[in-house]
């Protein structure tokens, strides 16, 4: 399965789904970003599942993730694909056994270069 395309993301928290931005998945790479923040990173997917490393840096004030507002934060996901959204865990390594609820979104392929 293609995971190649646009992805709005969102976190679980307390106060609901909280959207982060988007995130773009191309060849093996995840970029993205947000009102807040832009994230750099890579992942691995087979038909159904798929592992993620991101790296996030905060360029305004800091989203509360995980209890903190680090500027520089690392992220683990992992999740499984059902149809268009990508369901899973986020989790700081820094942090170990402390994980929040993830879902991507599908919005959009990406078109080819001219």
């Amino acid at each position: 399965m293609n995971y190649d395309g646009i992805w709005s993301i969102q976190i679980g928290s307390d106060f609901g789904w909280q959207t982060l931005g988007i995130l773009v998945l191309e060849n093996g790479r995840a970029l993205g970003g947000g009102d807040r923040a832009y994230s750099l990173g890579t992942y691995e997917a087979s038909e159904t599942k798929i592992r993620m490393s991101l790296h996030v840096h905060f360029y305004r004030s800091p989203r509360t993730l995980f209890g903190v507002t680090d500027k520089d934060i690392d992220l683990h996901v992992e999740g499984e694909r059902l149809q268009d959204t990508l369901e899973g865990q986020v989790e700081r390594p820094d942090m170990p056994g402390l994980s929040l609820p993830v879902r991507l979104t599908w919005r959009a392929s990406i078109p080819d270069a001219p």
